[in-house]
């Protein structure tokens, strides 16, 4: 590096004579001295800043080792030219600082070009400058739940992972809503159907899905079941992968895989899963994340049939670092497989069956309006939608579908030449 360092000393030089006399100063060399240092050490050290190594808020203990445990790397190849690649930004940043015709904010031109570079990674990746941060992290202070309850808006601690992003809003699975809404809406339907709609994955969205099924079994039973997942946008990882083993007695449900380890597969377990019967699963744009996780599953293992639109296209895994200035760099540092083998990353899921919804479908159900029902309740009266029902297409079909599914005990044909 000293001689990469002495070779540059004499190019800044020679430079240094052909620039305007108050450009020359000894900073310019300090500037590229510091730069070099700091992509050596970043080459050379540890794996990631030193600033936070990566903790995985939503994962469990074992993937909190995983993710958060630092490792020294190679140098890479090709880092001769990144050194001179750095002497030339270096060189830049001098340029404009001495002879931009108005005074230009150091901390602007950095942070530009910080959030310049990020931006060629991927859509998800993000750099927050500090005012920012901060201003996030007191909006998640103020809304934090108390022990026991879901997880909402929480401060996060130097490298939480969030997942995914919505065109111009926020990221799914970033919680960042209040955690007193119901995890669940459930609704029991005419022909012995039973509705259920998660919103996000929240704490104990597995267990309490679990115990309604089981309540609503010992109160009439049901003969189907149609999941709406549409608009939910991911949350709690490992709540998504029990929701998803609750209807899956065996393989693999979703795997993660990184740079440089090997990918991990959470598996199903027979104990505790459900019966056999109908599922149809409502998915469309603004199913992300981890209800992309689970829509994916029991599509891949044959259990559920999926309908509506397309699911939304995120199968990555974000890691949010603190750095020692108070701003933070979000990087995307895994992504998902479904049992298949499939990335869902950019791409999502298409549904079995499509149907359009209604342009109101989304307004309507961020309103709440179908209420949470825990007992019987009105819902289809001799094959026809009741009056909150009759303007969601995708509702409707699925409850037709289910149905006959029902009737005639046997998969739809969607299933049945599925390939696996």
């Amino acid at each position: 590096m000293v001689d990469r360092w002495l070779a540059w000393r004499g190019a800044a030089r020679r430079d240094a004579a052909r620039r305007p006399r108050r450009a020359r100063d000894g900073w310019y060399e300090v500037k590229v001295l510091v730069l070099t240092l700091a992509l050596q050490t970043m080459t050379v050290g540890q794996h990631g800043l030193d600033a936070g190594a990566p903790v995985r808020q939503d994962a469990s203990p074992r993937q909190d080792a995983r993710h958060a445990r630092r490792e020294v790397v190679a140098p890479s190849p090709d880092g001769d030219e990144t050194y001179r690649k750095l002497a030339i930004f270096a060189r830049v940043l001098n340029y404009i600082e001495n002879n931009y015709v108005d005074p230009s904010d150091p901390d602007r031109l950095v942070y530009g070009a910080i959030r310049g570079l990020v931006s060629t990674l991927d859509r998800h990746s993000q750099f927050i400058e500090p005012d920012a941060y901060a201003a996030m992290r007191r909006q998640a202070s103020e809304t934090e739940p108390g022990p026991g309850a879901g997880p909402g808006p929480r401060p996060q601690p130097k490298g939480v992972d969030v997942r995914g992003s919505r065109p111009g809003g926020a990221d799914p699975g970033d919680d960042r809503r209040s955690a007193s809404s119901s995890p669940l809406q459930i609704r029991r339907l005419a022909g012995g159907l039973l509705y259920v709609r998660i919103p996000r994955f929240v704490a104990e969205t597995a267990l309490t899905l679990q115990k309604a099924l089981t309540t609503a079994r010992t109160q009439g039973g049901f003969r189907g079941l149609v999941l709406d997942l549409r608009d939910n946008p991911g949350g709690l990882f490992d709540e998504a992968v029990r929701v998803a083993d609750l209807f899956l007695r065996r393989g693999a449900i979703v795997s993660t895989e990184s740079r440089d380890r090997p990918s991990e597969t959470e598996l199903a377990h027979p104990k505790g899963t459900e019966p056999d019967y109908p599922l149809v699963v409502l998915v469309n744009g603004g199913t992300a994340s981890s209800s992309e996780i689970v829509a994916g599953a029991l599509r891949d293992h044959r259990r559920a049939l999926l309908l509506g639109g397309k699911t939304f296209g995120k199968g990555s895994v974000q890691t949010v670092i603190e750095l020692e200035d108070g701003s933070a760099l979000k990087l995307t540092i895994a992504r998902y497989r479904t049992p298949s083998g499939r990335s869902i990353q950019g791409v999502g899921i298409a549904p079995d069956i499509v149907v359009e919804a209604a342009a109101s479908d989304a307004a309507r159900r961020d309103a709440g309006e179908e209420g949470v029902i825990d007992g019987p309740a009105r819902g289809l009266r001799g094959g026809r939608p009741a009056a909150n029902d009759r303007d969601d297409p995708q509702l409707t079909y699925a409850l037709q579908v289910a149905k006959r599914w029902s009737d005639n005990r046997e998969k739809p044909v969607q299933l049945r030449d599925r390939p696996r």
